[in-house]
């Protein structure tokens, strides 16, 4: 069984738009089930593991994976 929302699935959304592919994070960010409200927890719960994280960072993956959702395109 699949597992949804881990640490360690945000943690390679996070490390990919670290490295520059927004795109294939905003496409994790569809697969793992990830939505803003995920991704406001996972800083809430993890602050330390991120604190290296831009909040705009976050918001273009967010925004990114909506548009995705949007186009039907998972």
């Amino acid at each position: 069984m699949k597992q949804y929302r881990t640490i360690e699935q945000f943690e390679t959304i996070i490390n990919s738009a670290y490295n520059g592919n927004w795109n294939e994070s905003a496409q994790y960010t569809i697969e793992y089930g990830f939505y803003a409200t995920d991704f406001m927890q996972m800083i809430k719960e993890h602050n330390e593991l991120f604190s290296y994280i831009d909040q705009t960072d976050l918001i273009l993956i967010i925004e990114r994976a909506t548009e995705l959702r949007n186009k039907g395109i998972n």
